[in-house]
Parts: structure tokens; C-alpha cells; sequence
């Protein structure tokens, strides 16, 4: 009789090769709204684009461990590839879980529903908005979770976040070179700037800028939080329309006028934007090139 070899189990080899994915996500209570719109989103966005063949998409109230409910969110976090938060409705919970996730170096992917606001402390962290009531809206964050997942995972070690731009800092400022020093003291003084945006606006003036409206802040005001993301989600739109038609093959004239009208009111509000003017002023750069640089998105002609 010859002894055969064990096979090895495709399914179990397909397994091992998949990437880990957690999602840190507002769940609910069974039959209350967010438990409803937290599973459509977990099975017709993060599903739906990162496919069960190439990632194994796990939720916290899907484990069946013994271990506790905070043990196995901890495990997960730190076992994932990568980390897909959903921010709808500021849940506390989400939050924690994404702090450990950014103090870990995680590669993650930032979600919200359309109509709310990015917190403040993240506000410039690239972002997909959806509405899981609209088809068309699902589509674009499927597409742009699959493709900001593939991003995530190739670039993991040039990803930013308020803990890594805070450890670039302090790296800066522990350089005896002369450079190092002064470019940290700029930074310090955006930073100062940036922790007064909060509070109340003591006041502004409307200007025109290239044909736009925006508010011109005098040094000494502050913007509230909501200001400051009403102003980042505008931007981050515009800037995301701006990229899908420079990404285009065969630009008519029609979309090139486009992108430059676009990229103008792009301009208009950083320039509305005191921490901005600011940068502009001491770096001697234009806003285009502040440093506010995002992975680039892939456009397609639908």
C-alpha cells in the first residue's frame, strides 16, 4: 500500500493568504436604526468592496470567543491588515478603538455618512462620505474603499495621523541642525494656531476671491469646530472631483474648464482659512503646495 502525502487544503491555504480587516463601527442594539444601517453598511460597502476571496472582514459583534467583548476588540485590533472606521454618529466606542489603532500604526480607512461632520482632531484625514440610502452613493464608496483599502496596505509606513505627525515633530525638534530647529518653531506655530480655531468667531468680513466668495479672518479670530469641518468637507470634495478629472484620458475642454474653476474655489477657502494663510506666509508656498497631499484616486468614465 503507498502512502500518499496530505493534500493541503486549498480552502485553509486561500485563508491564510487573505488580509485580516476589522471594523470599528457604531453597531446598536438589534432593532434599532443604527444596528440596521451599521449592518447594510458592514454587508453592501465594506463587503461588498473588500471581497471574501482576497479579505476576511470581521465586526465586533460577530466574534464568538470567549474571551471579553473588550479583550477580542483589542485582539482584532491588533491582528488586523487593516482597520476600516466608520465615524457615523461620533460614537465614543469608535473612537477608542480608533486611537488604539492609530497608536498602533494601523493602516486605516475613514468612513462617515454624508451630512455629518469629521471631528475635528481627524478632520485631515482623507475620508469617504456615503448615504447608504442611495445606490449611486454606495457604488462610489465601494469603489473608494477598495481602492483606498489596496492604497492603505502598499503605503502603510507613509500614512499619517495626529500620533504619527506628533512623533515627526518631536523628531524634528531633537535635531541639533540648525534647519531642523527652524522648520520645528513653524510648526509650532501653526500648531498654536490650530489649537485656537476652536471658540467663538469674534468676527469677519466677506471678500471675492478669482470670482468666489469666501470669509477673510482677521489674526485674532477663531472658528468653532463645526466651521473648521464644514470648510475641510468642501474642500475635500472639490479636491476629490479635481483628481477624478486630471486622472481622465481624454479631457474635453468642457472638464478642463472645469477642474480650473474647481481648483480656484479650492483655492478660495484655503485662503479663508487663517492656519492656512498662515503657512502660506511663513513657508512662502501657495496653498496648492501646503502640504496638504492626499493618495491620489483613479478616475473612470461612467
Amino acid at each position: 500500500m503507498t502512502n500518499k502525502s496530505p493534500q493541503p487544503n486549498s480552502t485553509t491555504a486561500a485563508q491564510t493568504q487573505r488580509k485580516s480587516v476589522f471594523v470599528v463601527s457604531p453597531i446598536g442594539a438589534p432593532g434599532t436604526e443604527v444596528h440596521r444601517r451599521a449592518n447594510y453598511a458592514l454587508k453592501y460597502i465594506f463587503r461588498e468592496a473588500l471581497t471574501a476571496d482576497e479579505w476576511d472582514v470581521h465586526r465586533a459583534d460577530e466574534g464568538k470567543s470567549p474571551d471579553s467583548i473588550g479583550q477580542h476588540v483589542i485582539k482584532k485590533l491588533y491582528e488586523a491588515d487593516l482597520v476600516i472606521a466608520d465615524l457615523t454618529g461620533h460614537n465614543p466606542n469608535v473612537f477608542y478603538e480608533l486611537a488604539i489603532a492609530h497608536g498602533w500604526r494601523k493602516p486605516v480607512v475613514h468612513l462617515i455618512a454624508k451630512g455629518e461632520n469629521v471631528p475635528f482632531d481627524i478632520v485631515d484625514q482623507r475620508t469617504i462620505f456615503y448615504d447608504i440610502t442611495d445606490l449611486a452613493s454606495v457604488e462610489d464608496a465601494v469603489a473608494l474603499l477598495r481602492e483606498y483599502a489596496e492604497y492603505a496596505l502598499m503605503h502603510a509606513d507613509e500614512l499619517v495621523t495626529p500620533l504619527t505627525s506628533f512623533e515627526l515633530f518631536n523628531q524634528i525638534r531633537a535635531d541639533d541642525a540648525e534647519g531642523g530647529v527652524a522648520v520645528a518653531e513653524v510648526l509650532e506655530q501653526v500648531v498654536s494656531r490650530l489649537s485656537r480655531l476652536e471658540g467663538r468667531l469674534s468676527g469677519s468680513s466677506d471678500v471675492t476671491l478669482h470670482g468666489y466668495t469666501t470669509h477673510n479672518y482677521r489674526s485674532e479670530d477663531t472658528l468653532t469646530e463645526a466651521q473648521v469641518s464644514a470648510y475641510a468637507d468642501k474642500y475635500w470634495t472639490l479636491k476629490e472631483r479635481v483628481e477624478n478629472l486630471a486622472a481622465l484620458d481624454n479631457r474635453n475642454k468642457q472638464e478642463t474648464l472645469e477642474m480650473q474653476k474647481l481648483e480656484r474655489e479650492m483655492e478660495s477657502i484655503l485662503r479663508g482659512l487663517p492656519v492656512v494663510d498662515h503657512i502660506v506666509t511663513v513657508l512662502g508656498r501657495s496653498p496648492r503646495n501646503a502640504g496638504l497631499s492626499q493618495p491620489q484616486e483613479s478616475a473612470k468614465r461612467r
